[in-house]
């Protein structure tokens, strides 16, 4: 009773009706996050919002509310509506009180849909601040649900259609997901709620410079400061010129971090990839693995490398399970991230992927904007970076072998630049020398093509293909 005598003097407001005085007492006292109604939720939140002005902590109450939720989590249409005036008021850097409100409201016609008791009301309406994420977490969890019931009648529209049940689980899977995570309507942030983790690292630098997951590769780090959770990295070359060998070498460097990693080969079998690792990190190659013709000190070297593999966490897919489409990656991956924790995702290649039943497309260029663009939402919904391999146009292998590829030479390009925040060229002179099975390249030159935050440019490695090398000089 003290805390609203002061808030009220303090804040200047007219004493309410004696009647919604003693109302508000009896709820401060008996409210809690796990027994309040829906609308008791709603307008202990909306209260919030209006400790704009007081000190930090409640001010930093009023910044989550206004970040986490969206208008349509308010089921009442005059909650909605007072949260939509304090949202523009927020945005207008205007200290967030009843008058304010009042005055948003007016100016936006929706005073008479408002009225004077049921603004009063919330803006008395002193929530337990310490509850405040419960309470956000009572309006997105009912948010959530709705979202699911009006989500089944369709999945039973649609298994009654006869649709390719592949089909059905890639999309609907993808909109569960999304609600669970909340993530179907991406509404509008104040600028002050934007700047992430700036004051963490104005506070404490990073030591390493490194934001991301490491490539491996000193030189490439400095560039890119690591991959990134959300991006979308296309490594690109000309068949048979290291794009697997260098995915697995950026793979292999996740695992041994402990970086839970998904590998989805679509030309190779899990087997195939499981000993090209092998000869990376055996330095035995891979013909002589396969035949087993190896001396002892051979054996115990693939042997112990094997066990070592054996405890990192990597996860692999292959063609023997058929057709990978789109939509199974999407489904896949869901269920990693959440089973295995995955954190970095490689696809090998985007060529190979299938389209889902059903589909149809005007040309291969349309086609493979799609799954570019499919790509990049899942990498964003998920929050891990994906390796997506891709070849280059067969009329750029006619050129000089010194002449560097470009973005242009993405084949069936479509909008694969647009979509990738970092793309990589491999790239060898004098391409006669760089097959697996011959001499070990004595440079390789590795090209970034494209980097959304941050410098283009070249770095020099050495390059052993014969067993599926690529390592800093």
């Amino acid at each position: 009773q003290r805390q609203l005598s002061e808030t009220s003097r303090t804040a200047k407001h007219p004493p309410l009706p004696p009647p919604l005085h003693r109302r508000i007492i009896g709820r401060i006292l008996t409210m809690h996050h796990e027994t309040a109604t829906p609308n008791e939720v709603e307008s202990a939140l909306l209260c919030a919002c209006f400790s704009d002005g007081l000190p930090a902590p409640l001010e930093n109450l009023s910044s989550q509310v206004c970040q986490e939720l969206k208008p349509s989590d308010f089921e009442d249409q005059k909650h909605r509506l007072i949260f939509l005036a304090v949202l523009a008021l927020r945005a207008k850097g205007i200290s967030v009180d009843r008058r304010t409100v009042q005055a948003e409201l007016e100016a936006n016609g929706n005073w008479p849909k408002v009225g004077i008791y049921a603004l009063a009301f919330v803006a008395y309406d002193m929530p337990d601040f310490g509850h405040i994420g419960g309470y956000v977490k009572v309006l997105k969890t009912r948010t959530a649900q709705k979202g699911v019931l009006k989500i089944l009648p369709e999945i039973d529209k649609r298994v009654r259609n006869g649709e390719p049940l592949v089909s059905i689980v890639g999309d609907i899977g993808e909109r569960f997901t999304a609600l669970a995570s909340d993530q179907t309507d991406k509404d509008l942030f104040d600028l002050r709620d934007s700047f992430g983790n700036l004051e963490e690292r104005l506070e404490r630098p990073l030591t390493a410079g490194l934001v991301g997951i490491s490539t491996g590769f000193r030189e490439l780090d400095n560039l890119t400061k690591g991959f990134q959770p959300g991006q979308v990295i296309v490594l690109a070359g000309h068949t048979g010129k290291g794009k697997t060998t260098l995915a697995g070498c950026f793979a292999l460097t996740a695992i041994q971090a402990k970086v839970a990693t998904a590998y989805y080969s679509l030309e190779m079998s899990r087997a195939d990839v499981s000993k090209r690792l092998l000869s990376n990190l055996s330095g035995v190659s891979l013909g002589r693995i396969q035949t087993g013709h190896m001396t002892d000190a051979d054996k115990a070297t693939v042997r112990e490398a094997k066990a070592y593999l054996s405890r990192l966490p990597l996860v692999l897919q292959d063609t023997e399970t058929g057709a990978i489409t789109a939509s199974g990656i999407a489904a896949s991956l869901r269920k990693a991230r959440t089973e295995h924790g995955i954190r970095l995702a490689v696809v090998d290649y985007l060529g190979l992927i299938a389209r889902d039943p059903g589909e149809k497309f005007e040309n291969r260029n349309i086609e493979v904007s799609q799954l570019s663009r499919a790509m990049k939402l899942l990498a964003g919904e998920l929050a891990i970076p994906i390796i997506v391999l891709h070849q280059l146009n067969r009329s750029s292998a006619t050129r000089s072998a010194d002449t560097k590829p470009v973005l242009s030479d993405l084949r069936d390009s479509g909008s694969i630049e647009q979509d990738a925040d970092i793309v990589l060229f491999v790239h060898h002179k004098g391409s006669s020398h760089s097959q697996v099975g011959q001499a070990p390249v004595p440079d390789a030159e590795i090209i970034i093509g494209k980097h959304r935050n941050g410098p283009e440019g070249l770095i020099t490695v050495k390059a052993d293909l014969e067993h599926f090398k690529f390592s800093d000089f």
